[in-house]
C-alpha cells in the first residue's frame, strides 16, 4: 500500500488514514508494532518518518483510553 501511495503521489492526501492504522497496531506482540514501523520508515521519504513516532503515541493513547486499568 504504502509502495503505490508513494509512487501515485498521494502519500500526503492518505497520511492521516496511514498513521491511524499504525497506531492500531500498537498492542500487537510479537514485534509486529515494531516491523510497521520500520517498513514505514524504509518505505516513505524521510520527512515523514517523524509519522511512526506519532502513530506510536496515538495508539498507547487510544489502548490505554479503552484499557486505563493496563496502564501501569
Amino acid at each position: 500500500m504504502l509502495k503505490f501511495l508513494v509512487k501515485n503521489d498521494m502519500l500526503e492526501a492518505m497520511m492521516p488514514r496511514v498513521v491511524q492504522i499504525m497506531a492500531w497496531c500498537w498492542p500487537c506482540g510479537y514485534g509486529f508494532h515494531d516491523e510497521i514501523g520500520d517498513s514505514f520508515c524504509e518505505l516513505v521519504p524521510p520527512q515523514y518518518h517523524s509519522k511512526a513516532d506519532e502513530a506510536d503515541a496515538l495508539g498507547e493513547a487510544q489502548y490505554y483510553a479503552i484499557h486505563p486499568y493496563l496502564k501501569h
